[in-house]
């Protein structure tokens, strides 16, 4: 089985369906011209996804640091260690530091899960899948695998979420500083002690989301709780990288002007640098987008089927539906040849759903 395609025409949530009906091994890669993410899958569940952009090594080796379970002088060697080659992550942290499993292993699991997640952000991009590849990952020790229908469903439960979280932190330039009398209560949870402690009036809330041990979404619904709860004041924004880019411009400028040529740039990085500066305001059918794929403007994908489903059982549906026109280039006469081709189980009962053609697509609805 091998497929190709761009998520503009079939999203994640298709391509990641697909595989978890289809119950198969292999790797899919999703890549932009800025980062790739590869997720290794067996039986349909992942067993693997790392980021290029947020590799695994120096997130989790920075986890650990501050946990106090690696040295500085430690992380140094593992990841020199790692980038030589030839060599396993958690046997290099046995060797060097004597970092036991039960200690990075949850660790890298959840760099795993926010790294799956992360895909539902993207607005564009292109995907291939392959089955005959053979299994090549950075630890000895495997992670627990993730179930492939929980990531789907839990990201539609956090779709509720999103506007709160949206209206209380809607940049991730955004400096936040604490207030004079701000203290956290007895009950804060831990992401919300993790955030408050980090609130010094320098770190903008992208540079606080990247080192959170915690995950995206966590870190940002404390942060919005912490707004919520009147402790945190708007000091502006700070974007480095886009002053970076101005800096590189400037430089240019100079450049030509002196008569010498301009350095060949990175064409990727003058476009990664302004992708959090518009994440803030993108709104797709999974919810708010805080790591934007493209810097383009916001558009209206409150269509995608994940924030409206109504019931399970319609959401599953769907999804069968995208999974079957993907293989086959078009869409079911009926609910029941979904069940028939193994695209739903024969024991689901479609009690209160109406399937129809239409001349451009289908109509699914209750009653």
């Amino acid at each position: 089985m091998a497929l190709i395609g761009s998520v503009l025409d079939f999203t994640i949530t298709d391509v990641l369906q697909l595989i978890k009906m289809q119950r198969k091994d292999g790797l899919l890669e999703v890549y932009s011209r800025d980062e790739t993410v590869t997720v290794w899958f067996r039986n349909g569940n992942v067993i693997w996804a790392e980021s290029s952009l947020r590799p695994m090594v120096p997130s989790v080796c920075k986890w650990l640091l501050r946990k106090g379970a690696l040295s500085e002088a430690h992380m140094s060697t593992v990841q020199v260690r790692m980038e030589a080659g030839g060599v396993k992550f958690d046997e290099v942290l046995t060797e060097v530091a004597r970092v036991p499993e039960p200690v990075w292993k949850p660790m890298v699991e959840h760099y795993m899960k926010e790294t799956v997640y992360g895909l539902f952000r993207w607005l564009e991009g292109d995907y291939t899948f392959e089955t005959e590849v053979e299994l090549n990952i950075p630890v000895a020790s495997e992670p627990k695998s993730i179930n492939t229908d929980d990531v789907l469903m839990d990201t539609a439960v956090r779709s509720d979420e999103w506007p709160y979280i949206q209206d209380r932190v809607p940049s991730l330039v955004i400096v936040y500083g604490r207030k004079a009398d701000a203290r956290l209560a007895d009950d804060a949870n831990e992401e919300e002690r993790y955030v408050f402690g980090r609130i010094n009036g320098e770190q903008n809330v992208e540079t606080i989301v990247d080192s959170s041990p915690h995950g995206a979404f966590q870190t940002l619904r404390a942060m919005a709780n912490l707004v919520e709860k009147g402790m945190l004041d708007n000091l502006g924004e700070h974007d480095p990288r886009a002053e970076a880019r101005a800096q590189e411009r400037e430089e240019a400028v100079r450049k030509e002007q002196l008569g010498k040529p301009e350095r060949p740039g990175n064409p990727g990085r003058a476009q990664s640098t302004g992708l959090a500066l518009l994440c803030a305001s993108l709104v797709l059918g999974c919810g708010w987008l805080f790591y934007a794929q493209a810097a383009e403007p916001p558009r209206d994908l409150s269509s995608g089927f994940i924030e409206s489903m109504a019931t399970y059982k319609e959401y599953k549906v769907r999804q069968a539906i995208s999974s079957y026109r993907l293989l086959h280039g078009g869409f079911p006469d009926s609910l029941s040849a979904l069940q028939a081709q193994g695209y739903l189980p024969e024991s689901m009962d479609f009690g209160g759903l109406t399937y129809e053609l239409e001349e451009n697509g289908f109509s699914l609805h209750a009653g």
